[in-house]
């Protein structure tokens, strides 16, 4: 319990030290929703159900899994933000989740190794080799060698 006279509950605001003032302390945790729309891109379900978890009084909405590289997916569904995805997509989707005060944070990814075995793409990390080395580096492996 504190022993100051300000009353702090979970429905107070929130001042991060970067400055943002979260208006509760109450977050929705990132969660890997699988609802990429065409071209691997937030679409309107995706951008609806933001809107209905923002106007449930978060303080906060982190996203699930968003891609760094559309060859490079932790499992069907999910969302790419790379250098050739439009941003009106997502500009849209955090539109809807801040339009009632709740500040909203994209969880940026890549699975590297964790890449499901059924996933087309490409697995990231080590190569193991038999040389005397043990393990030779590798930037990438194609799975369709």
């Amino acid at each position: 319990m504190s022993s100051g006279s300000e009353s702090v509950g979970l429905f107070s605001p929130l001042r991060l030290r970067s400055g943002q003032v979260l208006q509760n302390r109450i977050a929705k945790a990132a969660m890997e929703e699988g609802m990429a729309g065409t071209a691997q891109l937030p679409d309107e379900r995706l951008v609806a159900l933001y809107r209905r978890w923002g106007a449930g009084g978060a303080g906060l909405l982190i996203t699930g899994n968003v891609m760094v590289h559309a060859e490079a997916l932790t499992g069907p569904g999910g969302i790419v933000l790379d250098a050739d995805a439009p941003l009106e997509p997502f500009a849209a989707w955090a539109q809807a989740g801040k339009a009632t005060g709740a500040a909203m944070w994209m969880q940026i990814s890549h699975p590297g190794r964790q890449v499901q075995a059924r996933m087309p793409g490409v697995v990231w990390g080590l190569r193991i080799s038999r040389s005397s080395w043990g393990v030779t580096p590798s930037a990438s492996v194609s799975r369709w060698r």
